[in-house]
């Protein structure tokens, strides 16, 4: 797996960010990645915490990575499942 490299220097990119959100890989499975964040402050969503499940494919980063809300916010342009 030659990305992994990428994606572990990706990953330590992102955990040295603010506090409103915290990246955590899988114990079991290191394509895939727990994100949690707060929504913003003077928004609709602010004080919200937001839980995300990111999983890499094996043809990343030529193919995108899919993102799940495990607890979706209320917004119109999120839908259920893709097309």
């Amino acid at each position: 797996m030659a990305f992994q490299k990428r994606l572990d220097q990706e990953y330590a990119d992102i955990v040295v960010g603010d506090n409103t959100y915290n990246v955590q890989k899988s114990s079991d499975d290191k394509m895939q990645w727990t994100a949690i964040f707060i929504g913003p402050e003077g928004t609709p969503y602010s004080n919200g915490m937001y839980k995300l499940i990111i999983r890499f494919p094996d043809e990343y980063p030529m193919k995108p990575m899919s993102v799940q809300f495990v607890n979706p916010p209320y917004a119109l342009n999120v839908v259920e499942e893709a097309p």
